[in-house]
């Protein structure tokens, strides 16, 4: 458990502060004696003592120190028992929803951080749109994959550390000849329904330069593309590339400073600010961790 280890590292750092105390005030002790000059038999019985009952107390101290600590242990680790229901929309790679499991990149992320404080996650699967309003009633525990909005802070706590950067860019088969901003103009693009537009395609669509359509998943949209009733797909450039596997003759382009981070969201209050705050902790080890990271990445 993450939260067990850092007390225990508290304990370690107490344990070796305690003992240098109690190091230096033998000393003192003994300092004392020397500037006196004892030189009765009794005094140094008396100092002996005192060594002696100097010995009992800092034990009994340490003794005591030790117990608050394991009694916080019990207690947050036992809080953290949760069982917890997490949403999202099938985005693969990142989120896979299969008859036998549930994985992808983000999902991966998340058994990680359950298996650290032992939580227990139940996983459904929503189109976007429904998502945001089961969200914004308050009907799921937590939203993952999920873009910052100001908006939804009114009733989501968000996390610190994104699960991945979105990187958008745009797909099309090679006969459509589009392999820039303006090749886009008087097209029809698909993108992911409930998802935005960046800039500057948001411009475009406002201004009626391009054309979109919108479905449910990158699957379909992909389908779409192949079947011709679409000229391009906006979307993830992991997510693209795993679902034009399919798709002959395909090319793609980044939009340009385009990023989106995704993230792990609760509902509003429904974790402590300690929890959160610890969440945020262990998001960001398992992020940082390169070993494991890379190991989640090639599987998909």
């Amino acid at each position: 458990m993450g939260l067990t280890v850092k007390l225990h590292q508290t304990y370690i750092y107490a344990k070796h502060l305690i003992l240098f105390y109690y190091s230096r005030l033998i000393k003192l002790t003994f300092s004392v004696t020397k500037k006196i000059q004892i030189k009765h038999i009794n005094c140094m019985i008396l100092t002996a003592k005192l060594y002696r009952l100097l010995m009992i107390k800092l034990a009994f101290m340490f003794k005591c120190f030790f117990g608050i600590l394991l009694v916080i242990s019990f207690d947050v680790n036992a809080r953290y028992k949760k069982e917890i229901t997490c949403a999202t929309a099938v985005f693969e790679p990142y989120t896979i929803k299969s008859a036998t499991e549930n994985r992808g990149i983000d999902t991966d992320i998340l058994n990680a951080l359950a298996k650290k404080i032992n939580w227990k996650i139940t996983y459904q699967y929503y189109p976007w749109a429904r998502l945001i309003a089961l969200a914004k009633t308050g009907r799921i525990d937590c939203l993952f994959s999920a873009a910052f909005e100001i908006e939804r802070t009114q009733y989501l706590d968000y996390t610190t550390t994104p699960l991945h950067i979105t990187r958008y860019y745009v797909f099309a088969k090679k006969s459509k000849l589009i392999s820039t901003l303006k090749s886009l103009q008087k097209k029809i693009i698909g993108i992911h329904r409930g998802y935005v537009f960046p800039e500057p395609l948001a411009s475009m669509v406002v201004k009626g330069e391009l054309s979109a359509i919108e479905a449910k998943t990158e699957k379909e949209l992909f389908q779409m593309l192949n079947l011709g009733r679409i000229d391009a797909v906006l979307t993830d450039k992991a997510v693209g590339d795993f679902y034009s596997e399919d798709v002959k003759n395909i090319i793609s382009f980044p939009l340009k400073h385009s990023g989106l981070s995704a993230y792990l969201t609760f509902k509003k209050g429904f974790l402590m600010s300690e929890e959160l705050a610890q969440i945020n902790i262990i998001i960001s080890d398992l992020i940082n961790d390169k070993v494991l990271m890379s190991k989640i990445y090639k599987n998909y």
